[in-house]
């Protein structure tokens, strides 16, 4: 009996993480497909992983916020919320703080903590 080899290319989009997975290997006849599973690309511009231990905390983040808004003379805001989000190609800490009616939105990288995106909305 001959054995048939077949290369065998499936895409696969992981839920929620919107990564894409290339599984290509060899299959021989009635045998399970030898070699796969590396991660090859994103389906959200090149969207890489969601970091599970990243270099910088959520904490920390938060201290690297309020620290700029002092060195800006901005006194006795309250921090609202931080969350890992993805924005401008990399994952980053989306850190808040509110003073009165004015809401400061900070975006700090997860890998080095430096501020990517600064906004104040009145």
């Amino acid at each position: 009996m001959k054995k048939l080899a077949i290369a065998v290319f499936t895409v696969v989009l992981a839920i929620g993480g919107g990564v894409s997975v290339l599984a290509q290997g060899t299959q021989h006849a009635g045998e399970p497909i030898q070699g796969a599973g590396s991660v090859v690309a994103s389906s959200q511009n090149n969207r890489t992983a969601r970091p599970t231990n990243p270099a910088i905390s959520s904490a920390r983040a938060v201290e690297i916020a309020a620290a700029h808004l002092a060195s800006q003379g901005i006194r006795g805001a309250t921090f609202r919320s931080s969350k890992m989000d993805w924005e401008r190609g990399r994952w980053v800490w989306e850190v808040e703080f509110r003073h009165g009616r004015i809401t400061y939105e900070f975006y700090i990288d997860v890998n080095t903590g430096a501020i990517v995106k600064f906004e104040i909305d009145r």
